[in-house]
């Protein structure tokens, strides 16, 4: 990130004519950060500020990443500033930087187009993936664009098949969208844009292209069915810096995480297909992982809660953790989903340090909870982390919980419907149990630690961090006996407990960009 506090004028090369701006204004305020997770580094510039309202004259004011004067230029092949309906067009660019549909207003309708982006533009700019210069339809400006059928595809990069900035609004239905090259989404929305898209077919083959993608200022992106295909190293079919839903749609990734959200910004799935092969590590992970939830401190995403809500989906990862949490706190909801995890040496859910943030103070706090959930596979929380578990409305969960016995703190929670199957010994900090007869905990031979105390052959409602012993059947508790290795020795096969990069980080990406390269 630049550090810089100065006034910037970038000047891009206008080809075609009739350019638009777009003017920017200096940042505000950025906010603070989530509890317990430290300070952002010192070269840190914050979170998207509010953008404001449009000036008078109708041009378009916004404040540019970094919260620097910037003026970015616009032109299209074919400009729409009023409200037209067409079928059956035929719209291309092949100069860069250059959109082939470029809408700023009116309320229009395109049946059945054929749009064709190429001419890829000399260098990368933060112009190509905040604002949507180069892509092949771009609606902004208040502008208002709906597709029916057709295609869009792109052979160049930086640019994204449809992509929605600031007050612009879309829908698109029953297309195919195509991007072949890196930085070109398949559907993106940055800086507040609206956009709805039912029943795509999209693919993308570049890095840092996922079909369903959001940058910096985020928006609401909805998804109602279709199929989404990521074929590039560091695409995942979601990146998530907005607040998106997709329902009943079939999502797959070939190199990369299958949903990704970062920092304050959301993703809620419902009757979704999601598989994810995970194939290559990008940027600066180091671990395979399906749905992951991180902060990079890039400035792309607001610093704060995600926010991740599955239900009725089915989730399959080929390699790594199904569920990934580091340097950023989040809520994980789960209802009802089938989670199948095809790797012997991935986890269902891991909180940890990675690659970003500050050395100490980067590790995942979680809420997780489990409704009418039934889950195999173990969880590992570092010594920086925090994770609580929650399993309720007739849960079933089978597993390890902190095997290692390496967490910061680890708090479990159970209602009387729901059960808990351990395959290994277990710890966490306190437990909150509903059945007070610990017949809903089946120890399967192993022991339950909570706190101080190690449990056997049943187990009572026990809710402080001293784990006070309060009632239960005769021999249900045992203390440990004199000699017993009480650290969180793992048993033969199980996680070492030294999985946790040392606390080492990387070091920093300064042009701006997450570690993931955008999604």
């Amino acid at each position: 990130m630049r550090q810089n506090i100065i006034t910037v004028l970038l000047c891009v090369s206008v080809l075609g004519f009739n350019a638009h701006k777009i003017m920017g204004a200096p940042a505000s305020d950025h906010g603070s950060q989530p509890p317990d997770f430290g300070a952002p580094p010192p070269d840190f510039d914050g979170a998207p500020p509010d953008f404001g309202t449009p000036p008078p004259d109708g041009g378009f004011m916004r404040t540019p990443p970094g919260g620097r004067n910037r003026t970015v230029e616009y032109s299209g092949a074919r400009e729409i500033k009023e409200t037209v309906s067409e079928e059956n067009g035929v719209y291309s660019s092949d100069e860069a930087p250059q959109v082939a549909v470029l809408v700023s207003g009116g309320e229009s309708k395109f049946t059945k187009p054929t749009v064709t982006k190429s001419g890829a533009p000399n260098g990368r700019s933060d112009d190509y993936d905040f604002y949507g210069v180069n892509a092949a339809v771009l609606v902004y400006d208040r502008g208002k664009l709906d597709i029916v059928g057709g295609s869009i595809t792109t052979d160049s990069a930086y640019s994204s098949g449809l992509f929605v900035y600031g007050s612009g609004e879309a829908t698109i239905q029953d297309a195919v969208i195509k991007t072949n090259e890196h930085n070109s989404g398949g559907i993106m929305v940055t800086g507040g844009g609206t956009l709805t898209a039912r029943n795509l077919n999209v693919v993308t083959e570049g890095g840092s292209s996922a079909p369903i993608r959001s940058d910096r200022g985020g928006g609401k992106l909805v998804v109602e069915g279709g199929t989404f295909q990521a074929n590039g190293p560091g695409s995942p079919t979601i990146y998530s810096t907005a607040d998106i839903t997709v329902t009943d749609a079939n999502l797959f990734a070939t190199k990369s995480e299958g949903a990704i959200i970062e920092g304050k910004n959301s993703i809620a799935l419902k009757n979704v297909k999601l598989v994810d092969d995970n194939s290559a590590l990008h940027g600066k992970s180091t671990t395979r992982k399906n749905i992951f939830i991180y902060q990079s401190f890039s400035g792309d995403a607001e610093v704060g809660k995600s926010n991740f809500v599955a239900e009725n989906c089915e989730i399959t990862t080929k390699k790594g953790d199904s569920i990934y949490v580091t340097n950023t706190s989040c809520d994980i909801t789960l209802r009802g989903n089938t989670f199948v995890n095809e790797d012997p040496e991935g986890y269902f859910f891991r909180a940890r340090r990675e690659s970003w943030g500050r050395k100490g103070s980067n590790g995942g706090k979680a809420n997780l909870l489990l409704e009418k959930q039934r889950v195999e596979g173990n969880i590992f929380v570092d010594n920086i982390s925090e994770l609580t578990l929650t399993l309720t409305k007739e849960t079933n969960y089978v597993g390890a919980i902190n095997a290692a016995n390496t967490g910061k703190r680890v708090d479990l929670k159970l209602d009387k419907s729901s059960t808990l199957e351990l395959t290994a010994d277990s710890y966490v900090t306190s437990l909150d149990n509903e059945d007070s007869t610990g017949k809903n905990i089946i120890l399967n031979g192993y022991r339950l630690h909570v706190g101080e105390t190690p449990v056997e052959d049943g187990i009572v409602d026990v809710a402080s961090d001293d784990s006070e012993m309060r009632m239960g059947p005769p021999g249900g508790m045992r203390r440990e006996r004199p000699g017993e290795m009480r650290g969180g020795r793992p048993r033969p096969g199980e996680f070492n407990g030294n999985d946790d990069n040392g606390g080492r980080t990387t070091p920093r990406d300064r042009s701006g960009r997450g570690g993931e390269g955008r999604g």
